[in-house]
């Protein structure tokens, strides 16, 4: 993760999303075997992802990359809401701004964070 931060601050935006990519197998590796231990891991992982291609205006698969992260978290917030709170806080503030930029309608936005268990936000 610290290596595709990195590469992305360097402009090497290929390298960076290779990074990351590599980041988020090797956490969902690390996950299937312990997941108490490396779910935070993962879902920080998918989410710099998604801040790759956002970066990339890949709103979509951005969007795709934090959704995924954003349930990880959501899932576990509870163990460390001081911790995990602030995080999806963030990465939820990115989804709708990526699903934005990826040309979606306020419905379809409000959709999406239904699917995560969330109310829609103010319309902009």
């Amino acid at each position: 993760m610290i290596h595709a931060k990195r590469q992305a601050d360097l402009g090497r935006r290929e390298e960076a999303l290779r990074a990351s990519e590599e980041a988020v197998a090797i956490y969902r590796e690390l996950a299937a075997l312990n997941r108490d231990a490396f779910l935070p891991d993962l879902a920080l992982s998918l989410c710099a992802r998604g801040d790759v291609l956002a970066a990339g205006a890949e709103f979509l698969a951005a969007s795709e990359s934090y959704f995924e992260g954003l349930q990880l978290y959501l899932s576990i917030v509870h163990l460390a809401p001081e911790e995990i709170g602030p995080r999806v806080q963030r990465n939820l503030i990115k989804l709708v701004n990526a699903l934005r930029s990826a040309g979606k309608s306020e419905a379809e936005i409000a959709a999406v964070l239904k699917r995560l268990g969330l109310d829609p936000p103010p319309a902009p």
